[in-house]
């Protein structure tokens, strides 16, 4: 995205929503850490339905065990897909400040 193109307005209000959002999503810490246990259960579900599938001894629940494996991957998806889009945010978001910067703006 070529940001010399825009307008000083339109920077300046995608910056301030982007500051806002990251703000925001930094003030809530009981919200991280209740995602991360989230994601730890996710990937123990995953690991408990593959461990219920190749056991040594077959049993009658390997529908729960392949539930908890779609289960699992589903958290564990969308942990990293939150992660990574957190990352990209605060990426634009330096690319922002640097670009207003550029053009003489304070921060």
């Amino acid at each position: 995205m070529d940001l010399t193109t825009w307008t000083d307005a339109e920077l300046v209000a995608l910056r301030e929503k982007l500051h806002a959002w990251c703000l925001q999503r930094q003030a809530a810490k009981w919200g991280n850490r209740f995602w991360k246990l989230i994601a730890f259960i996710g990937a123990f579900s995953l690991i408990d339905g593959i461990v219920g599938i190749v056991d040594i001894f077959p049993d009658s629940d390997q529908a729960i065990s392949i539930l908890e494996i779609i289960l699992g991957s589903a958290v564990c998806l969308s942990w990293y897909l939150g992660d990574k889009k957190f990352k990209s945010n605060t990426n634009f978001l330096d690319k922002l400040n640097d670009e207003l910067s550029r053009r003489g703006h304070s921060l």
